[in-house]
Parts: C-alpha cells; sequence; structure tokens
C-alpha cells in the first residue's frame, strides 16, 4: 500500500505578541503618574515577555505571500524587505 503525500502549502499564521511593561515614575498622585506614562514621557523600567497568541491561520498562494511581502515590508521596518528573497522568508519544517 503506497501512501501519497499531500502537496505541501504555504500557511500565513497571524499572532500577537504580549509583554508586561513596568515603568517607576514618581509623582504625588496615581494619576499623574499614569498621564505621564500616557504621554510617553518616561523610560521602561522592566519587561518580561508574556508569549504569542496565534490570531489567524489560512493556507495562502505565493502570489498572496509575494504581494504582502511586498505591501508590507515598505511599512514595517523588519527583516521582510522587499529587497531580500521571499523564499529567505519561509520556514520549511523538515
Amino acid at each position: 500500500m503506497t501512501t501519497q503525500k499531500r502537496p505541501r502549502q504555504i500557511f500565513l499564521i497571524e499572532a500577537i505578541q504580549t509583554f508586561r511593561m513596568r515603568y517607576l515614575i514618581e509623582t504625588e498622585e496615581a494619576g499623574w503618574a499614569e498621564d505621564t506614562h500616557t504621554m510617553d514621557e518616561c523610560e521602561e523600567w522592566q519587561q518580561k515577555c508574556l508569549g504569542e497568541q496565534i490570531i489567524t491561520t489560512r493556507a495562502i498562494t505565493r502570489e498572496e505571500a509575494e504581494q504582502m511581502h511586498a505591501d508590507d515590508a515598505l511599512a514595517v521596518s523588519s527583516d521582510g524587505s522587499p529587497w531580500l528573497p521571499l523564499d529567505q522568508f519561509i520556514m520549511r519544517p523538515k
């Protein structure tokens, strides 16, 4: 009996990474400390990565991946540069 392998597909996984951030702010009232944080007038003291949560998973075509690679790479500062080949970013587990 021969088992036929299914063709491989490209899957797009979208996830959100969560961090717990801590700030130390000295002021007269808690509300003022919150305002200082809200106005981005303080430096982070500590952070802890709480992991990633998968939001969506879907199969996409290579053409869709190439279009996303070109569109998103210009808008985000990441290794997703449109000048690097898409194949460099596709993970292929063995």
